[in-house]
């Protein structure tokens, strides 16, 4: 990794009090962004539960995990997550866990949040009249980069 690269990385890690509104809002949309979220287990099989897409057809539940979060899906963890997901349901459930990358997982839906809101912010300064004269009467550019929602 590049020295650029790795400063373009952190200038985009999202503040905690962003974080925390992206997990809200994604809970609020999609019910399996918010048993994910709510599963009482350990911290890497909770990144298996949000690294994965869920579908559920009776009390067969199938995650679709992403390739690059393979190492995370062990026995262990599919105990922990079977035994987890069967008190969060209410009923006992197989648990079957495949590659690949079909559905959304929660992160990903995290991530869709963050850049529409990304967008959003991007569009309200071009829009904005105040930075518009700044930009005129100034010869400024707007760091494209540097925008933050919040």
């Amino acid at each position: 990794m590049t020295p650029n690269a790795l400063k373009q990385a952190l200038e985009h890690e999202k503040t905690p009090a962003m974080r925390d509104k992206l997990v809200e809002e994604t809970n609020q949309q999609d019910p399996w962004c918010a048993l994910a979220d709510s599963l009482d287990v350990e911290r890497l099989v909770k990144q298996m539960a949000l690294n994965a897409a869920m579908m559920r057809e009776g009390d067969h539940v199938r995650l679709t995990l992403r390739p690059d979060q393979a190492h995370l899906n062990t026995e262990k963890a599919q105990q922990q997550l079977t035994q987890a997901l069967t008190t969060a349901l209410g009923a006992p459930i197989t648990l079957e866990v495949q590659l690949g990358e079909s559905g959304i997982t929660p992160l990903e839906r995290r991530e869709q949040r963050y850049q529409q809101k990304l967008a959003q912010a991007t569009h309200s300064l071009h829009n904005d009249p105040n930075v518009t004269f700044m930009l005129q009467r100034f010869a400024a550019e707007l760091e494209e980069d540097s925008i933050r929602p919040i």
